[in-house]
């Protein structure tokens, strides 16, 4: 069932699966009515997101390990001209 991103709350006539990192809902059965659902929508102020610290934990990486030591030159190559940490993800 797609959903905009962030969803917290879903009503609808059948049992649901959600899975988080994809943020998706899933029913066995088709949908044969209209369902409703309720999203987060964070709004951020460009200033504050300039001014952030950025995590450098590795979990939070959408790149596998062994593939981090090649990327890194090539993204460092890519934002060398930006300020932030904000600008640079």
């Amino acid at each position: 069932m797609p959903t905009a991103q962030n969803p917290y709350q879903t009503s609808s006539g059948h049992s649901l699966l959600y899975y988080v990192n994809q943020q998706i809902f899933f029913s066995e059965y088709a949908f044969t009515n209209a369902y409703n659902a309720s999203y987060i929508h964070y709004d951020f102020n460009l200033e504050t997101l300039k001014e952030a610290k950025v995590s450098d934990d590795i979990n939070y990486s959408a790149a596998p390990p062994e593939l981090l030591e090649k990327l890194k030159p090539l993204a460092l190559n890519i934002t060398s001209n930006l300020n932030s940490p904000f600008e640079n993800s």
